[in-house]
């Protein structure tokens, strides 16, 4: 009779146990694949750890282009009488040019304009005293950027010869321009690079880490400021960066880095 409920209850406790096996299974797998999915999600997290940070570089260099207007203006009722008035302004700008060195081929003579202020209609029935304006002028554009700031200075010769030396548009007269950006723009990136990369490590330091690779790279914009301006670098006025003869060039780049344990 106990030989007989034996034999019974085996099948019943075989099943319990095979059942407990592959509960065991099942918590055993997902314990697994609870850690995978876990340090996967670390890893990601960890992998999206970055710094953004910017490097500066900046050099002083000396224009090497000048462009300077030397514009002249006569006025009068008779066109002849302008006109030749016009013609010895050129001429003694032109005397004045050779007297100080400036070649033929450093500068170009520019239009001569004609206004007759009686052919302009005018609300008020007044006309203007003078008929006739004339305007001429000379466009110096060289390399002798020493020379072209030193002559400039001595414009009161041309008053003495009866030229009045007009400015166009507001414009900064000499202008002076760096014409080489390309040769410095290889080594002053790298400098900003190195600029940004000592700020990285550190801030790798502070957050108890260090300084991956490059994720992403701006190299920024190139800016020719005018180095004697007492104006702010960023506000200074485009006159106000064409009027001095020595420039700073600056650049601002924009790198993130990665950061690792």
């Amino acid at each position: 009779m106990e030989q007989t409920q034996i034999q019974c209850q085996h099948p019943h406790s075989k099943k319990i146990i095979i059942l407990l096996f592959v509960a065991l299974l099942i918590g055993l797998g997902n314990a697994i694949g609870g850690w995978f999915v876990g340090h996967g999600f670390y890893k990601a997290r960890f992998a999206d750890r970055y710094v953004s940070v910017k490097g500066v570089a900046e050099r002083q260099v000396k224009s090497d282009f000048a462009i300077w207007d030397l514009s002249y203006k006569a006025t009068g009722n008779d066109l002849r009488v302008v006109n030749s008035q016009i013609d010895q302004n050129q001429k003694d700008a032109l005397a004045f040019l050779a007297k100080h060195n400036f070649l033929a081929s450093d500068f170009e003579l520019e239009p001569t304009t004609v206004i007759d202020q009686y052919a302009q209609e005018y609300s008020s029935g007044n006309k203007p005293e003078s008929r006739y304006i004339i305007t001429g002028g000379i466009k110096v554009r060289t390399d002798k950027v020493d020379l072209v700031r030193e002559v400039s200075r001595l414009s009161s010769e041309l008053i003495q010869e009866g030229i009045v030396v007009t400015t166009k548009d507001y414009q900064a007269n000499p202008r002076y321009l760096f014409t080489k950006l390309e040769d410095i723009r290889p080594p002053m990136l790298a400098q900003a690079t190195k600029s940004a990369h000592a700020v990285a490590e550190q801030f790798a330091i502070d957050s108890n880490s260090h300084v991956g690779g490059i994720r992403r790279a701006n190299q920024g914009m190139f800016q020719i400021l005018n180095s004697d301006s007492s104006a702010g670098q960023n506000t200074a006025s485009d006159n106000d960066q064409l009027s001095g003869i020595y420039k700073t060039v600056r650049v601002v780049s924009s790198i993130d880095y990665s950061l690792q344990n």
